[in-house]
């Protein structure tokens, strides 16, 4: 069993993230990492990775540059995580304009999507558990590619210490920032890997059963 850490990180911009640890009784901060996605994926996928073993890379790359910036790094547990949208053989990165995440949106209508999630947790720099799973949302509906999407949630969802029981519409940043895609919430594809890691942390008493 691994000794109760002194800290606890997550290696991600997610606001909802690290609501949904808060909301389980972890008292974690956020320490994005700062690293090319789009260009790792690039070179992922030339090498032929499969998209669940990127994402799994991507994970694990985010913790391990979140404990190299941390000073008391060897008594911390550093959380990656890390989610890919694939469509068909189609990768998406995150869209950079409002104009591109309305793109993604016309593609991905009528069609099944899968989210490719992967955590990974490191202490000392090691790593000590990690998990990938696939979800597949249901098809983006013909009014996806509406303007409504991108308004700002009027609130935060609510979330069990399990797995969110709603979430609002924009994925992985607020509705405001170009970056979000409505097609999966950040909630839904964060479910899929954070029932296992609650699990993982409460088997080693740094969550209380």
């Amino acid at each position: 069993m691994l000794q109760s850490p002194t800290s606890l990180i997550l290696a991600s911009a997610s606001a909802t993230r690290l609501a949904l640890l808060h909301a389980a009784g972890l008292r974690a901060t956020a320490r994005p990492a700062r690293i090319d996605e789009a260009a790792l994926k690039q070179s992922a996928r030339a090498e032929g990775a499969t998209a669940s073993g990127t994402a799994l890379m991507l994970a694990t790359l985010k913790a391990i540059y979140a404990h190299a910036a941390d000073p008391a790094g060897e008594d911390t547990l550093v959380i990656g995580a890390d989610q890919l949208l694939t469509c068909g053989d189609a990768w998406f990165d995150k869209p950079a304009t409002r104009a591109e995440a309305r793109a993604h949106l016309r593609h991905l209508r009528g069609r099944t999507h899968t989210l490719h999630t992967a955590v990974t947790c490191l202490r000392g720099g090691i790593e000590v558990w990690h998990h990938s799973g696939t979800t597949s949302p249901p098809p983006a509906s013909p009014c996806a590619a509406s303007p409504t999407p991108f308004s700002t949630p009027t609130s935060t969802p609510r979330a069990t210490p399990c797995c969110p029981a709603s979430a609002p519409t924009a994925s992985k940043a607020p509705a405001s920032s170009s970056s979000s895609i409505s097609t999966a919430s950040t909630a839904r594809s964060w479910a899929c890997p954070c029932s296992p890691l609650l699990g993982f942390l409460r088997q080693h008493g740094i969550l209380p059963n």
